[in-house]
């Protein structure tokens, strides 16, 4: 039987090609990427939601609220953006 190995690269080569500057990321990079943000943002609206319902005060809960519609609006407005300089 043959062995299998994990990697044919070197030990010391470790680094993700992609990972340097000036290489593009893959679609499955780019579609993890705003997966996370689009949990890290709706993690954040949980939250807040869940602090009003336990009955933390209303400026404190919406804190995260607030976090949270930031960080999934960016995304929107960076493609809007792209897609008005386009014309």
């Amino acid at each position: 039987m043959a062995e299998i190995t994990v990697s044919d690269a070197p030990e010391g080569d470790t680094q993700d090609p992609t990972a340097q500057p000036g290489v593009e990321m893959d679609g499955a990079q780019r579609l993890e990427r705003r997966l996370l943000i689009a949990l890290s943002g709706g993690v954040l609206l949980a939250v807040s939601w869940i602090g009003a319902l336990l009955g933390s005060h209303t400026l404190i809960s919406h804190i995260p609220a607030a976090i949270g519609a930031i960080i999934l609006v960016i995304p929107l407005l960076s493609g809007a953006w792209k897609e008005i300089k386009q014309g």
